[in-house]
């Protein structure tokens, strides 16, 4: 079974920036990015955050690439398991949430990253014609 974001275009509303938790006792860590249905705020997916890595992580935009992809964008990094390769692999900055694979992944044409500053990213833009 194929997932998607939503049934009807436009029910579901994807929240980021900078938050774990809803609530003091919360047992739900959001990793920064959410997904509200009008009535509760569920996380996206499992994995983003990896607490040995990811400290202070701020996501600052996204972008919905059709109803099974979404991008989000900050400054970050972490790192996530990768079921075919069998092994954790790092995200720096970008990372792609896919809806059917319930998998965040890394860009696949490599990372935004800089050895000697701190990278934010502030927007992402999807171009449906490309």
């Amino acid at each position: 079974r194929q997932r998607k974001f939503s049934q009807r275009q436009g029910v579901e509303l994807i929240v980021v920036g900078a938050f774990d938790t809803t609530y003091q006792n919360s047992q739900v860590t959001y990793c920064s990015v959410g997904k509200w249905n009008g009535l509760v705020l569920q996380k996206v997916g499992e994995g983003l955050c990896n607490s040995a890595v990811s400290t202070g992580m701020k996501i600052t935009s996204v972008a919905m690439a059709g109803p099974q992809d979404v991008y989000v964008a900050g400054s970050f990094h972490t790192q996530v398991w990768n079921g075919n390769m069998h092994q954790f692999v790092k995200i720096f900055n970008v990372a792609h949430y896919n809806a059917a694979k319930e998998v965040w992944l890394p860009l696949p044409v490599g990372q935004i990253t800089c050895s000697w500053c701190t990278v934010t990213v502030l927007a992402l833009a999807w171009d449906a014609k490309r």
